[in-house]
């Protein structure tokens, strides 16, 4: 075994980091190669699996039961797989069970508002797929402010920590999203960044709204620099790619009828578009 350094970082304290980096259970197998394959680090499986003993012990992690495993939706690869979480999570997830458990349909403003900062408070916590369900929920109400914080944070689990709602409320996310879309255009909407957050969810599950989106945002494009830049960063992101790449016949009728209608500086606009995702998807693909 490695010998310990004056100033090394107990192994507890790596295990604990490890698991609190996700924010959400890991398996016993997933915790012990993460440490011990990490060369900075170099103990022996023996040593993490004793320290992971330890930590349960003092009650800085605890073992999920079987109960648990099934609510937090994890795909199980064999009967006998452990999963370590550590307190500070724990607690995080049961207080904001017990926080959105209580929504319902009376559920005020203000509180929808207050739940929402609770969620961002806990931002090392990752949510789990029925709590995100709730989030979609809040996408019904009519205050922009309560819809663009619940955008923001299904994009942040969706697109990035990968972490969807149920699979029962992904064809109701989407059609919240179009809905949203189409209630708050981009010209006279101030928040115009939650827009960008819904297209990127519709890309996310490659709906094919996309393009009519797209017809939407160009039509409606405030011409400035800003406006342009703001635009191009919308349709220049990763699921989008594909689809902007693919769609070149789509897009062409579409430049082709803006300079019919004098207004060639918006088609320059998608010839900009789609030279930057060409370089992009050709920067990929070597």
């Amino acid at each position: 075994m490695k010998p310990k350094m004056g100033n090394e970082t107990p192994v507890e304290t790596k295990i604990v980091n490890y698991i609190e980096k996700f924010g959400r259970p890991i398996e016993w197998k997933a915790i012990v190669k993460a440490i011990v394959n990490n060369k900075k680090i170099g103990h022996s499986k023996t040593v993490v699996g004793r320290r992971i003993q330890s930590l349960v012990k003092t009650g800085e992690l605890r073992k999920l039961s079987k109960e648990e495993i099934l609510q937090w939706k994890i795909n199980i690869d064999h009967e006998r797989a452990s999963y370590y979480i550590t307190t500070k999570i724990s607690k995080a997830k049961e207080h904001l069970d017990n926080v959105l458990l209580k929504v319902n349909n009376k559920t005020s403003i203000s509180e929808i508002r207050l739940i929402l900062s609770e969620i961002f408070h806990y931002n090392y916590y990752n949510l789990s797929s029925k709590q995100l369900d709730t989030l979609v929920d809040f996408l019904k109400r009519s205050n922009l402010e309560i819809i663009s914080l619940s955008l923001i944070l299904l994009y942040e689990h969706i697109n990035k920590r990968k972490i969807e709602p149920s699979k029962d409320k992904i064809n109701e996310l989407k059609t919240e999203l179009n809905r949203i879309l189409k209630m708050y255009p981009e010209k006279g909407t101030e928040q115009k960044n939650f827009r960008s957050y819904a297209i990127s969810l519709l890309a996310y599950y490659k709906d094919s709204t996309i393009l009519e989106q797209f017809k939407e945002d160009i039509k409606n494009c405030d011409m400035s620099v800003q406006g342009e830049e703001s635009f191009l960063n919308r349709y220049n992101q990763k699921y989008l790619l594909d689809l902007i790449y693919e769609s070149g016949s789509e897009l062409y009728e579409i430049q082709k009828s803006l300079i019919k209608n004098g207004k060639k500086k918006k088609s320059d606009l998608i010839q900009k578009l789609r030279d930057r995702v060409k370089e992009r998807m050709e920067g990929i693909k070597q």
